[in-house]
């Protein structure tokens, strides 16, 4: 590989996975502007706009993504995007640091959707539930560490005033001996237990699966499908983004409300005590360039090749210059 096909291997990326990401923060920018957000219509509409990839200058591997100026807004599409990748690799190297002490399962909470005005008090309700819920005696008996993150879908086929559908997935450590113990909560147990935690007059859908090292069979599934589901973020762009503009400033306005200031997603017990070991980073407002926890060779000299992106041309590569060491990260 030379330096011309690193950057052809560049562009293919931007043009895969960054450039329609950015057409969608327009939107979105669009959308807090109509809605007098000014300063974040802004900073949504300027994500991404400058992109930096670190190449070895011996070409001894890929380029990987070392700089961008991204927003971090909660309904970003760019940055949700990364979000799900820093989340995955977190979940995953917890999960790797765990690695023979636990087996999983995978485990999702509902209640019946509910309209736009109601979405801030359930969501309020669902976090209190799972505090209320983690410590049942039942639960911390049976569960030793949990991954646990918030994701919200609309039903636009549905009446619009029950169009939202608030959601956990989560992942629960458990003893290896759980299945054959006494410690075993079956689905229906679970339904009630997370109904009296919610204080519910009805028995809410529980889904559990066993994770499996490898590909299971129905009832089941694998780790890496597990950890891919509980990584989705909060919210998925083509459920915001569409419509009219008073249909899609609705529903960002909804959904900014009641996901401003949030935990979306957090560890607890084996797993937290993982995290703190391997001194991750906060997933949430933590880096988003370094999803993987990538670091730089300090025995190896680098390239910077930074692309930039021009309003009615797309990204353009800008420049490229030698990263100097008191640069590196």
């Amino acid at each position: 590989m030379d330096f011309q096909k690193s950057c052809l291997q560049i562009e293919k990326e931007i043009s895969d996975k960054f450039h329609d990401k950015h057409f969608d923060s327009g939107i979105l920018s669009d959308s807090y502007k109509r809605l007098g957000y000014q300063e974040r219509s802004f900073r949504v509409l300027n994500c991404g706009t400058e992109l930096s990839w670190r190449i070895p200058e011996d070409y001894s591997e890929s380029p990987k993504l070392y700089h961008a100026n991204f927003c971090k807004d909660r309904l970003c599409p760019m940055c949700s995007w990364r979000r799900t990748k820093k989340i995955y690799g977190q979940v995953s190297q917890v999960m790797d640091h765990l690695e023979g002490q636990y087996r999983y399962v995978f485990v999702t909470l509902t209640v019946r959707n509910c309209s736009a005005d109601e979405l801030s008090v359930i969501i309020d309700k669902m976090q209190n539930a799972f505090s209320l819920l983690r410590h049942y005696k039942r639960i911390k008996s049976a569960f030793k560490g949990y991954f646990k993150a918030l994701e919200i879908t609309r039903s636009p086929d549905h009446p619009p005033c029950w169009e939202y559908h608030p959601h956990f997935h989560c992942i629960f450590a458990v003893n290896k001996s759980y299945f054959k113990s006494n410690s075993y909560i079956k689905r229906d147990e679970l339904a009630e237990l997370w109904a009296s935690a919610m204080g519910l007059n009805y028995y809410p859908q529980v889904d559990i699966r066993t994770v499996k090292d490898k590909d299971g069979t129905d009832g089941d599934t694998s780790i890496k499908k597990a950890v891919l589901e509980v990584a989705k973020y909060s919210v998925k762009s083509c459920d915001v983004l569409h419509g009219s503009n008073d249909q899609i400033d609705d529903v960002v306005y909804h959904l900014f409300c009641a996901l401003a200031g949030r935990r979306m997603c957090s560890f607890g017990g084996a797993f937290k005590k993982a995290a703190q070991e391997l001194k991750l980073d906060d997933m949430l407002d933590g880096d988003l360039v370094l999803t993987d926890g990538d670091k730089l060779r300090k025995d190896v000299a680098y390239l910077l090749v930074t692309y930039q992106w021009r309003v009615g041309f797309g990204y353009e590569r800008a420049y490229a210059r030698r990263l100097e060491s008191e640069d590196m990260k």
